[in-house]
C-alpha cells in the first residue's frame, strides 16, 4: 500500500509560502512599485464597476466575474474569496 501525502505536502508548502508573504518585508524597485500601483487602480475600478458578467467558479468559496471598465479596451477577470 502506498501512502498518498501529496495534499498534505502541498498544504505545508503553501502555508510556508503564505507565512513568508505575510511576515517578510518586501522591497520593490520603482518599476515594480508602478506596476503594483497600476494593478491596484485597475482592481479598484473593477471592484466598483457595475458592468460585469458573473461566471461560474469550480470552487464555491470563489466568486468570479468578467468586468469591462469604461474606457478600457480589454475585459478583466476578477476572482474574490
Amino acid at each position: 500500500q502506498t501512502f498518498k501525502r501529496d495534499d498534505d505536502i502541498d498544504k505545508a508548502e503553501l502555508t510556508s509560502l503564505a507565512q513568508i508573504i505575510k511576515e517578510v518585508t518586501q522591497e520593490y524597485n520603482d518599476d515594480e512599485k508602478e506596476a503594483i500601483k497600476k494593478g491596484k487602480k485597475l482592481y479598484m475600478k473593477c471592484k466598483e464597476e457595475t458592468n460585469f458578467d458573473e461566471i461560474e467558479s469550480s470552487d464555491h468559496k470563489v466568486k468570479m466575474k468578467l468586468v469591462h471598465v469604461d474606457g478600457e479596451s480589454l475585459v478583466t477577470g476578477l476572482a474574490t474569496t
